[in-house]
């Protein structure tokens, strides 16, 4: 009976030493290959709203409309000189979005510009 004790305690150590080494295995995360740099690249960045964090990086074009998540005040860029940015015309703003620098119309949100 000792001895089928000794055995059960042994394969609980066993067991108890095998599951965090079975947690910490790498798995090379598969899902990107193929994925190049620029175009198509997911981005995880602090300045972009939660339901665009995880989509690809978006090309802005002179006439898309900001979405609305875009608008709120963290996003505008106030030291535009500090970021070489020419000097918006009254009614427009810079905003900063994942990199980009868009020259927006305060009211509807309607891009003038990209970068400078």
């Amino acid at each position: 009976m000792k001895k089928m004790h000794g055995m059960m305690l042994a394969a609980l150590v066993a067991a108890g030493f095998a599951a965090p080494a079975a947690m910490a295995q790498d798995h090379d995360n598969h899902y990107d290959q193929g994925m190049q740099h620029g175009r198509g690249q997911m981005r995880h960045e602090p300045d972009v709203p939660p339901r665009w964090a995880d989509q690809p990086r978006r090309e802005w074009h002179r006439g898309d409309r900001l979405p609305p998540e875009f608008r709120d005040r963290q996003y505008v860029i106030d030291d535009w000189r500090g970021y070489h940015l020419s000097p918006p015309p009254r009614g427009y703003q810079w905003v900063g979005i994942g990199g980009d620098h868009l020259l927006v119309q305060i009211g509807s949100g309607i891009v003038l510009r990209i970068g400078d």
